[in-house]
C-alpha cells in the first residue's frame, strides 16, 4: 500500500479497563508520546456505552486517520467480537457501520482477542473494520500485556508518523521491534494480525 502522511490525527478510544492497574499510565504514556510529535494531533473519547460509542465515533472518527481503542475486548463461542464500553456493554462489530460515511484509514484494536473471531464471519471485528472502509485493522489473538503493547503502539505509530512508511511495514517494524526488545520466541511478536492492504 501507499505510504502513509507524516501529519494526521490519532483518535483513542478509552474502554474498559477493570481490573487493569497501570491502565491510566500505561494510556497516559501513550498519549504523552502521540502528543510529543509536532505533526500529530490527539484527540481521547471514553466509551461509556456501547450506544454512547457509536454516537460518538461516528460523530469524530472520520476526523482521525488512526483510531486506537484501548481497553478490554469480547469474544464468545458464536464468533461474536466487540470493545467492553466502561458500562460493561459490548461495541459489537456490526455497529462500526456507524463509521461507514467518513471511515479512519485503520482500527487498531489495542486489546485482548480483538482479532480472535473467524476473520469473516458477520461477528469478526477486522470484517466489520474493512466492510466500513477502513483501509487496515490490527488486532490480537490472545491476552496483551500492557507494556508489550505500549511498545508495539509507540513504534507502529513511529513508523506511520515519523517515517512515513505504510501501515503494512510499520506493523512490520513494530514486530521487529518486540522481536528486539522481548526475543524472537515471546509470545507478542506473534499476537499481531494485521488485515487489509
Amino acid at each position: 500500500s501507499a505510504a502513509a502522511h507524516s501529519g494526521g490525527s490519532i483518535l483513542l478510544i478509552e474502554g474498559s479497563s477493570e481490573g487493569i492497574s497501570t491502565f491510566a499510565q500505561e494510556k497516559n504514556a501513550l498519549l504523552a508520546h502521540i502528543q510529543g510529535r509536532s505533526a500529530l494531533s490527539a484527540a481521547t473519547i471514553k466509551a461509556e456505552s456501547a450506544a454512547d460509542l457509536s454516537v460518538r465515533l461516528c460523530a469524530s472518527a472520520g476526523d482521525a486517520r488512526i483510531v486506537i481503542f484501548f481497553g478490554h475486548s469480547a469474544h464468545d463461542r458464536n464468533g461474536e467480537s466487540g470493545w467492553i464500553c466502561r458500562d460493561g456493554s459490548v461495541f459489537g462489530a456490526k455497529m462500526l457501520r456507524c463509521i461507514a460515511k467518513n471511515p479512519p484509514e485503520i482500527i487498531v484494536s489495542n486489546s485482548c482477542e480483538s482479532a480472535r473471531a473467524v476473520p469473516f464471519c458477520g461477528g469478526s471485528f477486522a470484517r466489520g473494520a474493512l466492510s466500513a472502509g477502513c483501509r487496515a485493522y490490527i488486532g490480537t489473538h490472545w491476552e496483551l500485556e500492557l507494556k508489550r503493547s505500549l511498545l508495539f503502539l509507540t513504534e507502529f505509530i513511529d513508523g506511520v508518523c515519523g517515517r512515513e512508511k505504510s501501515y503494512f511495514s510499520a506493523f512490520g517494524g513494530a514486530l521487529a521491534e518486540l522481536s528486539k526488545e522481548y526475543g524472537s520466541e515471546d509470545i507478542s511478536r506473534y499476537n499481531y494480525v494485521y488485515y487489509g492492504e
